[in-house]
């Protein structure tokens, strides 16, 4: 798996590639706790 897998309305199962890198989208998609991490690391940095 690599990304964020969610199902949609549909049903049907969705990838989300957020980090445009295979290793970090499959560990993003693994880990919730990673993708808060980034995701706060992200705002400060920016």
């Amino acid at each position: 798996m690599i990304g964020s897998m969610t199902t949609s309305d549909s049903g049907k199962d969705i990838t989300l590639r957020i980090a445009q890198n295979p290793e970090a989208d499959e560990l993003l998609g693994r880990s919730p706790l990673a993708a808060l991490v980034g995701m706060l690391l992200d705002q400060r940095i920016h």
